[in-house]
């Protein structure tokens, strides 16, 4: 796993992910190509890997394999091969009040776990019940500087695939494919 801090959903964020290394590599091979939200609502209605014939494709899934987003799978069939770049397991926030940190932390609750990071526990006694009730973990910064977890947040659990999940992972690729040495491993 991998953490970066980047800009993402209008906020400074500290994301961990694991990059799809296969995936990452098939894209620089195709020079990058950069996928949007109609896009992936055309896509996901492809299934990955497998041929499609040529004549059953929409408008839409034909524009996508004259942009080069879906191979030639040969006998007038075409396959998908694009998926997500990355999976990220968890963005931490960082913010001086314990409400704001909540609201923003909890901006990314359909994507990922998500925690607020805070110069020192909050005064309110139920502060840390409130952040533990909607699954957002507390960090507070530790005398080192590094943050310490004092509430755990809750797993992410995807219920489904959604053209606005895979989205946010490609501004996340994007974000994080901006910034130096992007790699499966510690940064």
């Amino acid at each position: 796993m991998t953490t970066r801090t980047v800009r993402i959903l209008g906020t400074l964020v500290h994301l961990t992910y694991r990059l799809d290394e296969h995936e990452h590599a098939r894209r620089q091979a195709e020079g990058n190509p950069r996928v949007d939200m109609g896009d992936l609502n055309t896509l996901m209605n492809l299934p990955h890997g497998m041929p499609v014939p040529i004549l059953s494709l929409t408008r839409d899934e034909r524009r996508l394999a004259d942009r080069g987003l879906l191979d030639d799978g040969g006998d007038g069939n075409v396959i998908r091969r694009i998926r997500p770049p990355l999976t990220v397991d968890l963005a931490v926030v960082k913010a001086t009040r314990w409400r704001s940190g909540l609201g923003r932390a909890g901006s990314f609750a359909p994507f990922c776990a998500r925690a607020m990071w805070l110069p020192k526990p909050p005064s309110d006694p139920f502060a840390l019940l409130e952040a533990g009730w909607w699954g957002i973990g507390v960090y507070v910064t530790g005398d080192d500087g590094e943050p310490v977890e004092i509430v755990k947040p809750r797993p992410f659990v995807r219920r489904r695939w959604t053209p606005a999940g895979w989205a946010f992972l490609e501004d996340a690729y994007r974000a994080v494919a901006s910034r130096p040495a992007l790699t499966g491993g510690a940064a």
